[in-house]
């Protein structure tokens, strides 16, 4: 404590806003982005919004509101569940279906950028969900290409209104 060498291992509580982690083994505290919270109630460990009226997307908080404009008109498990079709396999004749359904990019970029791309047109938010309908294969049916069009045609409104 004093800056001297310990024989032993010794266990510390983390901060106020620090969660230990990894799960296991736990050497160290990992602190909570900011406007998050570390709940100790959550297992396993889990940052949440500090203000009740927000949701966790990303490693940010976004409004409740808007969370739930986006996840009910464009659910996120929709859009992170990925199937290729057609997939080569060992034996010529036959095709293959691969199903993803769970992403953890999905679940990490998906809510966040949604959110700036429609709420600001922040352009690096506006291009991740690109790139998230990219990695959908430009199915115009997935929720996140259905949004990123829905943005481009309000863009493309706006544009023309102010021509």
């Amino acid at each position: 404590m004093s800056g001297n060498y310990l024989s032993i291992k010794q266990c510390l509580n983390c901060s106020e806003n620090a969660y230990p982690g990894p799960p296991f083994p736990v050497y160290s505290c990992r602190a909570c982005p900011n406007g998050q919270k570390y709940d100790k109630k959550i297992s396993p460990w889990k940052c949440i919004c500090e203000l009740t009226d927000q949701v966790v997307a990303g490693d940010e908080c976004v409004p409740l509101s808007d969370s739930k404009f986006l996840t009910d008109t464009y659910p996120l498990n929709a859009a992170k569940s990925l199937t290729y079709n057609n997939q080569e396999t060992n034996n010529e004749r036959v095709d293959s279906t691969l199903t993803i359904a769970s992403s953890d990019t999905f679940d990490f970029l998906y809510l966040k950028s949604a959110y700036h791309c429609l709420a600001s047109l922040e352009t690096k938010s506006c291009q991740i969900l690109a790139n998230l309908c990219v990695l959908q294969l430009y199915d115009e049916n997935n929720p996140v290409c259905k949004l990123y069009q829905f943005i481009n045609n309000q863009r493309e409104i706006v544009n023309g209104a102010n021509e």
